[in-house]
């Protein structure tokens, strides 16, 4: 398939675009919603089951092999939201965790290094160390209102985000929604043992039986954390990539920490203190000097070369 080389949005791609994130950094407030009535790792173990049940009988496994679709899965799905899930539960409020979580950028710059000996470019250290300096604002000042622990476990969970980054060059290009549900297939089941021994047997299996009894608004955010951030996220999201470049999509990723904290400080009170707000602007500061720093530099120079010309005519 040909890589696509498009970058200028039409209208209504650009609203779609604006959408997903809007859904995703939405997601970080469901999923504290639906923590406050449900376990964390019987949560994920739910999120995935009913992801890939009923659709995968109506849906191909990805043309690729099933270790790789096995190991994406693991990675990105089990690996990465049980440890997302388990921090927000010990503490971390959704708009810390949105923005902690977008460290993944960086580790997958790590790892690519690290197994594929991809050198990094200079841009990309300095957006890196730009990002870095947020991160240490944000332990700096946990104090006691925040969980040391659950921070720790979110970056983790953004590292397992980049391994399974790295894994997906493994993957070539296939259909993403067809690897969403196979790919929580695979997540399932080791999701599922670890709620049974960690949660226990009585409180996973209490859970799956008498769903339909739970309040209605966390039956609410546990449809939107699976058909709304999981099928329409990822579907639009891998939609847009087919049609679009790389760096015209994912600038737009930038934006999913900033709903998150926005939605977060109105619908769940969240504190919005001056630290938090460094913290951002140094984080989100860090990821757009990795994703567009090349291209603003690339564009600058352009630019300059083709006045410097111009200005010695005047002056001839």
């Amino acid at each position: 398939m040909q890589r696509p080389t498009n970058t200028s949005l039409s209208l209504g791609h650009f609203l779609l675009a604006l959408a997903v994130v809007t859904v995703w950094g939405l997601n970080f407030i469901m999923v504290e919603v639906s923590l406050r009535n449900i376990p964390p790792l019987t949560l994920c173990a739910l999120r995935f089951f009913l992801a890939f049940i009923p659709a995968i009988f109506f849906v191909k496994r990805p043309n690729t092999p099933w270790q790789w679709v096995a190991a994406y899965g693991l990675f990105i799905f089990a690996a990465q939201f049980s440890l997302l899930f388990v921090g927000m539960h010990a503490g971390v409020a959704p708009g810390i965790a949105a923005l902690l979580l977008q460290f993944q950028v960086f580790f997958t710059i790590l790892f690519a290094y690290l197994f594929y000996r991809q050198q990094p470019r200079p841009i990309q250290l300095i957006g890196a160390l730009v990002a870095f300096a947020g991160i240490i604002t944000i332990f700096t000042n946990l104090g006691g209102k925040y969980s040391l622990f659950g921070v720790i476990l979110i970056l983790s969970a953004a590292a397992c985000w980049a391994l399974g980054n790295i894994t997906s060059v493994k993957l070539g290009r296939i259909n993403m929604f067809s690897l969403v549900i196979w790919g929580s297939a695979a997540a399932f089941p080791p999701l599922f043992i670890a709620a049974l021994i960690i949660e226990g047997p009585m409180t996973v299996f209490t859970l799956f039986i008498h769903l339909p009894q739970l309040p209605a608004v966390t039956l609410f955010a546990v449809a939107y954390i699976i058909y709304a951030s999981t099928y329409f996220g990822y579907g639009a999201w891998s939609w847009l990539l087919s049609r679009y470049t790389m760096s015209t999509i994912a600038p737009f990723a930038l934006l999913v920490p900033i709903v998150a904290i926005v939605c977060s400080s109105l619908m769940l009170g969240e504190t919005f203190e001056v630290w938090k707000m460094v913290a951002v602007i140094l984080v989100v500061t860090g990821m757009a000097i990795n994703l567009l720093g090349e291209r603003v530099l690339r564009h600058g120079v352009a630019a300059f070369n083709k006045f410097i010309p111009q200005t010695k005519t005047d002056s001839d």
